[in-house]
């Protein structure tokens, strides 16, 4: 076995690693919602699917990595062999900065929503608050 078939063969196990979990994270969603629990926000169902795509696009190329000594060896047939892999390994690049941006975006939203919450307490409440803690300063 060439060092490409390793690497490729390394990609496609971290990939059914990936894909594993990704199932039983399904798997549990699907449970809790048939117990009655939360179904799963509609944010962490496409954060799951993006994933799992992801992962199932980890594979294709870790197969393709594999599969490096099928192509012929003809200019057109290895030209259009690396295009597929460097597209795929594009896809995979632009899935990892939206699902990296979506989960920014939503801790920023989850900060200003305990913001929000904390500023919708009455007001004497948190200028008790603010008195108690100018107390503990002196």
């Amino acid at each position: 076995m060439s060092e490409a078939d390793w690497a490729g063969g390394v990609v496609v196990a971290l990939a059914a690693v990936l894909l594993a979990t990704h199932y039983r994270s399904w798997q549990e969603l699907r449970r809790a919602a048939a117990e009655g629990g939360p179904a799963g926000t509609p944010s962490q169902l496409r954060v799951l699917r993006r994933r799992t795509c992801a992962s199932s696009l980890m594979a294709l190329i870790g197969t393709a990595i594999m599969l490096n000594g099928v192509v012929p060896v003809h200019p057109g047939a290895v030209t259009a062999y690396l295009f597929g892999l460097l597209a795929a390994v594009v896809a995979l690049a632009v899935l990892g900065v939206v699902d990296y941006r979506d989960l920014r975006n939503r801790h920023h939203r989850d900060a200003l929503a305990a913001l929000r919450q904390e500023l919708a307490e009455p007001l004497p409440r948190r200028q008790n608050t603010l008195a108690d803690s100018r107390g503990s300063e002196n």
